[in-house]
């Protein structure tokens, strides 16, 4: 009794801190005045780009879940497409409205479990689709922040922004590349890989940060710094990846690594059974990097949206598809918040702030992404409603599996 008071004390306040965060962020939007209703007008004359953004959405929703199952048909799980179309328009159905105890893809995972009782491969599908969208979304993101770079050296605001882009596509791209050409390969081809990884790096750095040309612009100071920070960064990606090459063939099971974090580290033997799912795509590197090709050019696709979206929209300084391609990719990370509306507020406030660090033709500051990504939102929670009758029609099953599935995850704590 009291286990179940405490659970559902923690869940109340999670709630209250996350609709917190919702209604500080939407407070802090309209009383700057970065959004009002007068945002939202759509002009009349330009509705059939709204018709643009939307098929581009829908195809983004409808691919990604076929790159959903190549991973799962990868695995060996047998899902006909159509369940999992099916399965996940009730997930972003789900995701949008943040509805029942489990979110969009833990429901997704019950239902595969359920069906298919193949638990590794199924948690490692689920993990792997999420970890790949995020990685395609970065790594959209530094190849725009690449393309302008001269506004990125520009503008000190931007710098933490870059180098969080670059850290993070930098450190998941290089030690998972390493690590499962190590384990599948032999760690000399991961030592190879290595080396041309670094050397790639060493020309990009060289290209890009170069200290004589920072040196010669205004802000020189902050340049400097821009050059030193990318330096510790890269040796940190260099570092890790090469860790990965002795670390991840050891994570095996069976292998040294796995008794370590089983007998002498606190809670590893949940952070080994962690990487041991993910380990399941060590013998499906194609298909892997297939997905992330796929998930890049969805995100982009999904930029591209927003870009038909925002000429709709009646706006004094609208921006450019390049301003798009430059601010959407961190302001999505950030709508990646768990709170309720999938991060209500908290996107509206990066779109606005990244935009206004840009500027069109006349030297005038890009306004109204506040109200255009509010406008996006719309439009995803549109497309998300096509989930409904799939959820009505098997509420009763969706119900069973979130059943069984916390059922298993209660007996396992145990």
């Amino acid at each position: 009794m009291n286990t179940k008071a405490g659970i559902s004390l923690k869940g109340m306040v999670i709630t209250i801190i996350k609709f917190a965060v919702v209604i500080g962020a939407m407070y802090y939007l309209i009383s700057s005045g970065k959004l009002s209703l007068s945002d939202l007008k759509l002009d009349p004359a330009k509705w059939y780009y709204v018709g643009i953004a939307a098929t581009c959405l829908v195809i983004v929703v409808l691919c990604s879940f076929i790159r959903y199952h190549i991973l799962i048909k990868t695995l060996d799980i047998g899902l006909p497409l159509s369940d999992v179309l099916r399965i996940g328009f009730i997930g972003a159905f789900f995701n949008t409205f943040m509805l029942g105890s489990l979110g969009g893809d833990m429901i997704k995972l019950a239902y595969i479990l359920k069906e298919t009782g193949k638990k590794s491969e199924s948690v490692a599908s689920v993990m792997l689709d999420r970890v790949i969208g995020l990685t395609g979304l970065i790594s959209l993101g530094c190849i725009a922040m690449l393309i302008s770079w001269n506004k990125v050296v520009a503008t000190p605001g931007l710098h933490n922004v870059a180098l969080m882009g670059f850290a993070t596509f930098g450190l998941a791209g290089a030690c998972s590349a390493t690590g499962f050409v190590a384990m599948t390969k032999g760690r000399k081809a991961g030592l190879l890989l290595w080396l041309c990884i670094t050397a790639a790096m060493a020309v990009i750095y060289f290209r890009y940060f170069s200290a004589s040309e920072l040196a010669l612009q205004p802000g020189a100071e902050a340049h400097a710094l821009l050059f030193g920070r990318t330096l510790a960064i890269l040796a940190v990606i260099a570092i890790a990846s090469l860790a990965c090459i002795g670390v991840m063939p050891s994570c095996l099971p069976g292998r040294r690594l796995e008794g370590i974090f089983l007998r002498r580290i606190p809670f590893g033997a949940k952070l080994i059974n962690f990487i041991q799912k993910l380990l399941v795509f060590k013998d499906h590197f194609l298909p892997f990097v297939a997905c992330f090709l796929i998930s890049a050019f969805l995100q982009g696709l999904g930029l591209v949206g927003m870009f038909f979206l925002s000429k709709a929209l009646v706006q004094d300084t609208p921006p450019s598809l390049e301003h798009i391609f430059f601010a959407g990719p961190p302001a999505f990370i950030a709508n990646v918040v768990p709170v309720p509306g999938g991060g209500l507020g908290v996107g509206e406030v990066a779109l606005e702030e990244l935009l206004r660090l840009c500027r069109d033709n006349s030297g005038h500051i890009i306004t109204g992404g506040a109200a255009l990504f509010l406008s996006y939102r719309f439009l995803n929670i549109s497309i998300g409603l096509i989930g409904l009758p799939f959820y009505l029609r098997g509420k009763k099953e969706i119900k069973e599996a979130e059943a069984e599935y916390m059922a298993d995850i209660n007996n396992e704590e145990k």
